[in-house]
């Protein structure tokens, strides 16, 4: 939310902005910069519970509402109960089987250029021209982050073991994908030669 103050609403003479973290309750400022501070190898070292993936999908901060983790599993399993187990095998099934009929693409970050293209040839309606505007864009400004440490492979690993079922959806996902963008791809014409030529 946005709020201006001062006389001129047009020209503002402050501008505030809020910018809520929390989805119900709220930190104080020191707090809130102590989480923000920390980091995923830490987090996941030290045990925190944010960190503590349970079956529950949250945990409690000392003396405030919890804060719910969401798995794509969960999201694409759906809103039946065996969907909010954690690492359910009949809640990975569900995702995967919602993934592959009720929705015709499901993009991946990390082939952005890729699912637009996807979108672009499966959703015209919606995404005509999508691959165009966004090179053309990306041609402006691109966000770097370059200190952006990767986690170590420990860290990898411990996140990997408790998170097999996201893991494998996503994996799924990423593969799919990658088959629709195979199958819209221009497909290069072969030559027959004369001695091949029936």
């Amino acid at each position: 939310m946005v709020r201006t103050e001062g006389r001129n609403r047009t020209k503002p003479s402050r501008l505030v902005i809020y910018n809520r973290v929390d989805k119900a309750g709220s930190s104080t400022l020191q707090t809130l910069i102590l989480r923000l501070k920390k980091n995923l190898t830490e987090c996941v070292l030290n045990g925190d519970a944010e960190c503590a993936l349970s079956q529950e999908y949250s945990h409690r901060r000392s003396g405030q509402n919890p804060e719910f983790f969401q798995p794509m599993t969960a999201f694409f399993c759906g809103h039946e109960p065996f969907c909010r187990r954690f690492n359910s095998r009949p809640a990975l099934q569900k995702a995967l089987q919602n993934l592959e009929l009720k929705y015709s693409v499901v993009g991946v970050l990390e082939t952005f250029r890729k699912s637009l293209s996807v979108f672009e040839a499966f959703v015209p309606e919606y995404f005509k021209n999508i691959g165009k505007l966004y090179d053309k864009a990306r041609d402006k400004k691109v966000n770097q982050n370059p200190n952006h440490a990767q986690p170590p492979a420990a860290v990898r690993d411990i996140l990997a073991r408790r998170m097999t079922s996201d893991i494998e959806l996503y994996m799924f996902a990423k593969q799919r994908l990658h088959l629709q963008f195979k199958r819209i791809r221009p497909r290069p014409q072969r030559r027959l030669t004369g001695s091949t030529a029936v």
